[in-house]
């Protein structure tokens, strides 16, 4: 597989804010790899009321995704991958994948920014507020689908 063009379709958008529809847009379209639907699924969980995530937990979370999905006997992740096989990393491999690859992107971009030395922070300040309980219900929704066509097309490649 060469990176599938489009994971996510408009309509699975639907009923989302739009700055939220943006950021999952960014988050799962034109993937070559897992990371950047899993990081904000995963934010989305851990996010507080001012949308700040703690890198530590993210950190924890992202490395225990591709664990799970090892120990399970799933697919993991597009080859070459930084930790393959993830039981023989931990999470300060994690983080520094985590950093360099989907939060990078997701900075560059325009959707989080680094409030403190271990924190991220979704922006705009507009997004936090359309961080409901609903919302982060449905984003997960967005990216769980994402996730499950990704893996789909990586064992049809």
């Amino acid at each position: 597989m060469t990176g599938a063009r489009l994971i996510l379709n408009e309509n699975d958008l639907f009923g989302l804010p739009d700055p939220l529809r943006g950021l999952v847009r960014f988050a799962c379209t034109r993937m070559t790899r897992s990371y950047k639907p899993v990081t904000l699924a995963l934010m989305m969980g851990l996010a507080d009321d001012k949308g700040r995530v703690a890198l530590e937990a993210l950190a924890y979370q992202f490395y225990g995704f591709y664990l799970n999905r090892e120990l399970l006997g799933l697919p993991v992740e597009r080859l070459p991958f930084a930790l393959n096989p993830p039981v023989e990393h931990g999470t300060p491999d994690a983080r520094g994948l985590l950093v360099r690859y989907p939060l990078e992107r997701f900075r560059r971009a325009g959707h989080v920014e680094y409030a403190e030395r271990d924190i991220v922070r979704l922006t705009p300040d507009g997004l936090a507020g359309a961080l409901s309980p609903d919302m982060r219900h449905l984003v997960g929704l967005c990216c769980g689908e994402s996730i499950g066509r990704y893996y789909d097309l990586l064992l049809t490649a």
